[in-house]
């Protein structure tokens, strides 16, 4: 016999961010504007980016790698890798 329990999580978006992360949102308020912005999934994603690295210091590149793409406007809506071209005026 196989016994199945099953329960609601209460709070299914809740993200673990790296300790590195979250101060870097304490000196860095833009950054925290716009990582609220951001959808759940995007915020896992970097999540477990900066959080996989082994050491600190790959841990602190990946981070200066996110203040980058905020600043430069990547995570913009209609910005990043599968964005789509938008038609220019003439």
């Amino acid at each position: 016999m196989v016994t199945i329990e099953l329960w609601l999580d209460p709070e299914p978006d809740r993200i673990d961010i790296p300790e590195e992360l979250a101060e870097t949102f304490d000196f860095i308020p833009e950054m925290k504007a716009a990582w609220d912005q951001l959808k759940p999934g995007m915020k896992r994603s970097m999540c477990y980016w900066v959080g996989s690295a082994k050491t600190a210091p790959t841990r602190a590149k990946r981070i200066a790698e996110l203040l980058r793409r905020f600043e430069s406007g990547y995570f913009q809506v209609g910005q990043g890798p599968n964005a789509k071209p938008t038609k220019r005026s003439k």
